[in-house]
């Protein structure tokens, strides 16, 4: 559908994230890394997928895994264009969100950091 989708899921506030950005380091790795070791297995991505959505049909699984895998991004990076449209759609309740720059919410220095140490590329499966 070519919607700019925000990879939002981990949302905190700025002071803490100061005060604890080893912490947000180390969840954003564990998380990439379960990204990677869902694309990288993907029997056993297919057994957990059916496991937890009680899928029983192993065709349903493997389209399932083919859907997710290709929606998800090795590095799950925060995007301004997802930012805009979270705004955008805040704006019909909060007009002062339209006026808002969405490099105010994005810090993406954590993804860059792992980018930077090329952390999936030093992922053995």
């Amino acid at each position: 559908m070519a919607i700019p989708f925000p990879w939002t899921s981990v949302v905190v506030d700025e002071g803490w994230l100061n005060k604890n950005r080893e912490l947000a380091y180390r969840y954003m790795k564990c998380g990439t890394e379960a990204i990677v070791y869902l694309k990288r297995n993907r029997a056993d991505s297919e057994r957990i997928i059916s496991k937890y959505m009680k899928i029983t049909d192993a065709k349903l699984a493997a389209t399932e895994f083919d859907f997710v895998s290709s929606l998800m991004p090795d590095y799950i990076a925060p995007t301004l264009e997802g930012t805009k449209l979270i705004l955008e759609n805040f704006g019909k309740e909060y007009p002062d969100a339209l006026k808002r720059d969405p490099k105010e919410f994005v810090d993406g220095s954590i993804i860059d950091r792992l980018k930077n140490e090329r952390f999936v590329e030093g992922l053995k499966y």
